[in-house]
């Protein structure tokens, strides 16, 4: 095509000559387009969570150990070494304060009469094996009544003994003088355990915490007999 063929084409059609321009205007267009969509991507990410990932919460602390961590015989919030403050204070409970030493007095002078007076009636009434025990019991708290007199007799423990038994005891005796046979000597047993946990409670709670030192030794030194009495009247029955 000549000269004067290509400016004729030019008038007609001016598009023509200006095609390849344009299709390079486009291209760039939509280059610009993708740009612009890969740049909004983490921007509209950013305007939906403003603030971000959120912290992550600290702990509060150490979680407990799990039971194959934690030592045997060991339960959750169980700690070593607790039980034994417990199990003192379950001790001091059992055996109670201790009594004054004028209550202490009493209580013992009549323990000590009412195992003289019902172990008289067991020497008449009771079987072989009951006659044995009671022929202990008398000699063991005859002895023991003379001591405590002559703590208080002699001045060293401010107290009085008690003139006779006390109402819950003579009733005790009285039933005892009214039975005989086989029901004495299932009613003597069981005074015999209920007396003797009586005295070896007494007894325990003065050598402990009692407020007068001769009477307090004296608890200690009586309390093993004490004791052993009561394993003995747990064999009768």
């Amino acid at each position: 095509m000549d000269r004067n063929e290509k400016n004729r084409t030019a008038i007609h059609n001016p598009g023509a000559c200006r095609a390849r321009p344009g299709v390079r205007r486009l291209g760039g267009v939509a280059t610009l387009a993708v740009a612009a969509v890969l740049l909004a991507g983490p921007a509209a990410a950013q305007l939906a969570n403003p603030a971000g990932p959120g912290p992550v919460a600290p702990s509060t602390g150490a979680q407990p150990p799990s039971p194959a961590d934690r030592p045997a015989g060991q339960t959750t919030g169980q700690t070593t070494g607790q039980a034994g403050p417990a199990a003192g204070q379950a001790t001091g409970a059992a055996l109670g304060a201790a009594p004054p030493a004028a209550e202490f007095v009493r209580k013992a002078a009549i323990s000590d009469m009412f195992e003289v007076q019902s172990s008289q009636l067991a020497r008449e009434k009771a079987d072989q094996e009951g006659r044995q025990f009671a022929a202990t019991m008398l000699q063991a708290h005859t002895k023991t009544t003379g001591e405590l007199r002559e703590l208080v007799t002699s001045g060293k423990v401010k107290a009085e003994l008690p003139a006779g038994l006390d109402d819950e005891h003579r009733q005790k005796l009285e039933r005892l003088r009214g039975l005989s046979g086989k029901a004495f000597e299932d009613a003597y047993e069981t005074m015999q355990v209920e007396a003797h946990q009586t005295a070896v409670q007494l007894f325990s709670a003065y050598a402990q915490g009692g407020d007068d030192p001769e009477l307090k030794q004296w608890a200690a030194k009586t309390l093993p007999e004490l004791e052993r009495h009561l394993g003995m009247a747990e064999k009768l029955k």
